[in-house]
Parts: structure tokens; sequence; C-alpha cells
């Protein structure tokens, strides 16, 4: 699952690159005299770089400094085209690995069976997606509310503790992505806690936490909420791959816009089907 991510990833900073190519034409310049297309050739002399046209065969022009732009339109034009061929046969060679391995996937051989057959077949390992629904329905037991608090539901039905609660939880049930509100995780120090919400991660096999921090200009507020991040970290639960935190204070409410950026980046696409 993790080779998966790593091609996507690099698929993804090659077609950026594709991209730059296209819009950028900074290099798309030939430079032509007598019907001839000129390249460009450096050497260095005494620690000095020569610049000089060749027209392929014979014939070198030599180019003093005051014709830099173009030394500099050759050169980018070298270096886009390598880049190009570079990028394409890369493409190419990633694109055909991806293929091949969610193709070859054990998973799809059950998932692509009829329903009515699934049931009665034993496969070899349950596939991703039986232990995304054994993750769903396994039930717990949450941390509980004070008698005096104040009660807020979200529209999926549960108790939260906050209005901030509300809405992260409110956008996850729109987004058809399922969580666990305080499931208990104990950390490598035996020490219980209860993350805000708890998601499962369909392709790398393993939970995501989110922390919301909701009253981070209270300093002793602010204190333990640091103190339960390092227990995170210490745990191996590293923020930006799975750990997500998100902030508010009395003065700066919490932004629905960096929830919209986290839940595409982190969630969407991993967490659901």
């Amino acid at each position: 699952m993790g080779l998966i991510e790593e091609l996507q990833k690099e698929r993804g900073r090659l077609e950026k690159a594709k991209n730059w190519m296209e819009s950028s034409k900074k290099g798309t310049k030939n430079y032509k005299k007598n019907e001839r297309e000129w390249s460009l050739q450096c050497s260095t002399m005494n620690g000095k770089n020569r610049y000089y046209l060749y027209d392929g065969e014979s014939e070198k022009k030599y180019l003093s400094q005051k014709e830099c732009k173009i030394i500099r339109d050759l050169s980018q034009s070298e270096y886009e085209k390598r880049l190009k061929k570079c990028v394409d046969q890369e493409l190419v060679r990633l694109i055909r690995l991806q293929n091949c391995i969610m193709k070859n996937s054990i998973d799809d051989v059950y998932e692509k069976m009829h329903p009515g057959k699934q049931k009665y077949i034993q496969p070899v390992e349950p596939s991703k997606y039986q232990i995304f629904e054994d993750w769903k329905n396994r039930n717990y037991q949450g941390k509980g509310f004070a008698p005096d608090a104040v009660e807020i539901y979200s529209n999926n039905g549960e108790r939260v503790r906050s209005k901030s609660e509300k809405i992260l939880a409110d956008m996850f049930l729109s987004k058809g992505i399922p969580y666990k509100y305080e499931c208990p995780l104990e950390l490598r120090d035996r020490r219980i806690v209860y993350p805000d919400f708890t998601f499962w991660d369909i392709e790398n096999q393993r939970e995501i936490y989110w922390e919301h921090d909701g009253r981070m200009d209270d300093p002793e507020y602010a204190e333990k909420a640091v103190r339960k991040i390092d227990g995170y970290v210490q745990s191996g639960i590293l923020l930006g791959e799975q750990l997500i935190i998100t902030y508010e204070t009395s003065g700066y409410p919490l932004n629905g816009r960096v929830v919209e950026i986290l839940v595409e980046k982190h969630l969407l696409g991993r967490c659901n089907l």
C-alpha cells in the first residue's frame, strides 16, 4: 500500500513537470541561420565558460557574453527537450507499473466476485474492505460526559463536546467518511487517550486520528494539548501522516476552509469507499 502511495506521489511530480513545460515555453526557440539549425556548445578554459553556436557538422561561431539571450534561450531549450524525453519515458514506466500492481491485487479476486458467491467463500485473508467493515462495526466505550455538560449532537446522532466538533462531525458525515468519536487509544506508555475523531485508512490499513484543540488561548488547556500531541509523536503517530490537528482560540474560530483542505488531503479517497 505504501508503494502505491509513493508511485502516486511520483506520478504527480512528473505530471507537474510536464505541465510546467507546456505552460512556460521558455526554451522553445531554435536558432536558425542559412537554413541550418544551430545548437549550443559549451567548454571551459582556464576556469571560464566559452559558448559556441554549432551547426552539427563543422562550423562553429563564438558567442560573447553580450549575446547572453541566445545562450539563455538555447540552454533552456536543450534542458526542456531532455526533460520532456525523461518525463515521458518515466510516466510510461510508472503508469505501467501502477496498472500492474492494481490489476494483480489479491483483494480484487474476492471483491470482483458476485456478492451471492462471496458469502460462501473463505478468502485466503480478509480483504481490505472486509477489514474496513469490521473496524466500522467494532463497538467501543467512549469517555463520557459530566452531568452539567452542555448537550450538543451531531447530525450522525452522537453527542459531542463543542459546536466546533459538531461542525467537524457533520462535515465528515456529508463527505461519506466513517469516523469514531472519542474512541480509546492506548499509547506506547500504556496511557489511554481519546482522540476526538478516528478514521480507518483503507489503503494503508491503519487508523488516522484528528484532534481539535479548541481553547488554545487558555494556558492550562494549551499545555495539556501539547503534552497529548507529544504522546502521539512518541508513539509513532506523526503529524501529517496519522495525526491531523486543528486549532482555535476565543478570537479565531475554526476555519472551515482549512478543514476542507485537510479532509481532501488526508481523508477523501483513503477513508471512504
